[in-house]
């Protein structure tokens, strides 16, 4: 396995608890009263179109910056690079992983074990003097921030729930296809405010006002809680999509179930053997999310 994908793969299995609390508590929500100011909504909408990019980057900067004081202010920045020059970066960052010895490497993957320890539990990073040189101020500056609240309100909850980037969803939801306008709706609902959407549910309302109740009706609802067993699942299935696409490009073996099921270390409430093989094999969650163009 690669050394950026073993990072990747072990923090993924780490991390899904409090990914699970993330999601189940609506943390950025309840700690909402420590925002400066509500986010503009055009400019909120237009982070969809670069939900890609807020992501891309804060995974890179997370895996690859052990600066914990300008990870903390840069790590969910938009990227502005244009793809020549973001593949440059992966590439030159990749070429210098591979160059290190055993005994680097191990270091490298300590050091992004504890930076990952330290971010478990947000709200004391955020609201906290945990750093000398980030204040308190800065500190809600940084959640106040429009890709901060983005990436935790609506990147993670749509990759979570749906296995899809917010763009993803709003480019079949402008379409009329109400099952994603409702995906979408439960997690951000500013979202029935697009242009397009707006048009669609106001045309509903008169070509077909049962439905349009139906409709409205379903855009209130809480969002579906994910029980940690099926993100459990859903993280063997992304972690055998990057190690097929890695091996691809590497022309490598892939692992096999077990070798991915060795990661989660003996998890009870992951099936054994053949069933665990199926479940991984029938999770079709992430098929689309490497496949579409980011811009709407």
């Amino acid at each position: 396995m690669n050394i950026l994908e073993d990072i990747f793969s072990k923090n993924l299995v780490n991390l899904i608890p409090d990914i699970h609390q993330i999601i189940c508590t609506d943390f950025i929500k309840n700690n909402s009263r420590n925002i400066h100011k509500v986010p503009n909504l055009s400019c909120w909408h237009e982070c969809y179109r670069h939900s890609k990019h807020i992501f891309n980057l804060s995974i890179l900067k997370t895996l690859l910056n052990t600066d914990n004081a300008s990870t903390f202010r840069e790590q969910f920045a938009i990227s502005i690079a244009t793809k020549k020059e973001r593949q440059n970066f992966i590439d030159t960052t990749t070429n210098e992983v591979r160059s290190y010895s055993d005994e680097e490497k191990m270091e490298f993957n300590l050091k992004v074990v504890n930076y990952v320890e330290q971010f478990k539990n947000e709200s004391d990073i955020l609201f906290t003097e945990t750093y000398d040189d980030v204040s308190r101020d800065e500190a809600r500056d940084f959640i106040s921030e429009i890709e901060t609240q983005f990436y935790f309100r609506v990147i993670i909850p749509c990759l979570v729930l749906h296995g899809k980037f917010p763009s993803q969803l709003l480019r079949k939801a402008r379409l009329g296809n109400e099952k994603f306008i409702i995906q979408l709706a439960q997690i951000d609902y500013s979202i029935v405010h697009d242009k397009k959407i707006s048009k669609y549910i106001h045309n509903l309302s008169f070509r077909n006002p049962t439905r349009h109740k139906l409709l409205i009706r379903a855009l209130v609802r809480d969002h579906p809680k994910p029980k940690k067993k099926d993100l459990k699942i859903d993280a063997a299935a992304l972690i055998s999509l990057v190690n097929s696409l890695f091996c691809k490009a590497l022309k490598t073996k892939k692992m096999n179930a077990p070798q991915i099921r060795q990661l989660f270390i003996d998890d009870p409430d992951l099936p054994v053997a053949e069933t665990f093989y199926k479940s991984i094999k029938r999770n079709t969650m992430w098929d689309d999310l490497l496949k579409l163009p980011d811009k709407n």
